[in-house]
């Protein structure tokens, strides 16, 4: 079986020392060859990174994941913009820390859906060295265990070798078969019908004031049910449902219709300039805090996240 043109690795790591140090490694080749390179992680992971590195440092890109990364469905098309801005280089190497402490467990199931479509939308990119970190004094074991299972190599500060528990997710469909958890008793529910757009849109806004949402994210999350009610009108058999609860300082919304989508990679990927329309998960993931997206012949569900601003 020929092996994928993508590397991509999960280094197992415990603090902020045995990052550094795994970075370092990593990124040795680029450094001495002067290559295109990304790291995503945190500021203050980067600024000692910066310092390990000396000279070397000048050369490798940052971007705070915390920042860009905050929706796990962000990071994919940040890798995908700087993979096409270095299309003619030779090799590229990237480093991506997507699950850190105080991710929600549905931002972490995210993390783990991001990680193993990353070989789907990335694994035919020749020359691309994708280096993914785990810290483990800091996450749960079944985060780091996800971790081995979506990346094909994994690594520590003493060995690497192939996954033995990896699992080759194919096209990625089985991601949107996934089940979500139900949603809970208390949550409110109201019926969508053609039509009821404005009305679902208003619900939304308002009762994303009334939980506490700034005015502007208020408005973010009813645009961005606006844009997936907009889909179950045209693609999901015109009749839906919207449900909304409040779960650890999210709002969630969730719109369920009959539609069935195929693409696990809908509103991951960048929609092209020329493209007319199809475009809505994409600005639903451009506006929320989390979007999760499942799908079968039972019917379509789309999950919306915003968090509340706590300070």
């Amino acid at each position: 079986m020929k092996m994928p043109a993508l590397h991509h690795e999960a280094f197992v790591y415990a603090g902020i020392d045995g990052f550094v140090d795994g970075a370092v490694r990593f990124l040795a080749p680029a450094v001495a060859a002067g290559a295109p390179a990304l790291v995503l992680s945190s500021k203050a992971k980067m600024d000692r990174l910066r310092r390990a590195l000396g000279a070397g440092a000048g050369a490798v890109e940052h971007a705070d994941v915390t920042d860009v990364g905050r929706n796990p469905n962000w990071i994919l098309p940040v890798w995908c913009d700087f993979l096409d801005a270095h299309a003619g280089d030779e090799r590229v190497w990237g480093i991506g820390e997507p699950a850190w402490a105080g991710r929600s467990p549905a931002q972490l199931v995210e993390c783990r859906h991001h990680e193993a479509l990353v070989n789907v939308a990335l694994g035919d990119r020749a020359g691309v060295d994708l280096l993914c970190p785990y810290d483990t004094a800091t996450l749960p074991p079944d985060v780091i265990e996800g971790a081995c299972a979506t990346h094909p190599v994994v690594s520590t500060a003493a060995e690497s070798g192939p996954s033995p528990s990896y699992v080759d997710v194919g096209d990625g469909g089985s991601l949107l078969r996934e089940a979500l958890p139900a949603p809970p008793a208390t949550a409110g529910e109201i019926e969508i019908a053609p039509g009821d757009l404005a009305a679902a849109r208003h619900h939304v806004e308002q009762l994303a004031v009334k939980v506490g949402l700034a005015t502007a994210d208020a408005t973010d999350i009813a645009l961005a049910v606006d844009e997936v009610v907009t889909n179950s009108e045209r693609h999901g058999g015109g009749l839906g449902r919207l449900t909304a609860w409040l779960d650890a300082g999210m709002l969630v919304c969730e719109v369920r219709d009959g539609g069935h989508l195929t693409d696990p990679l809908v509103g991951r990927r960048r929609p092209p300039p020329t493209q007319v329309g199809g475009r809505g998960l994409w600005i639903a993931n451009r506006l929320c805090d989390l979007v999760q997206v499942r799908s079968s012949a039972a019917g379509t569900v789309v999950r919306l996240h915003k968090r509340r601003d706590e300070r």
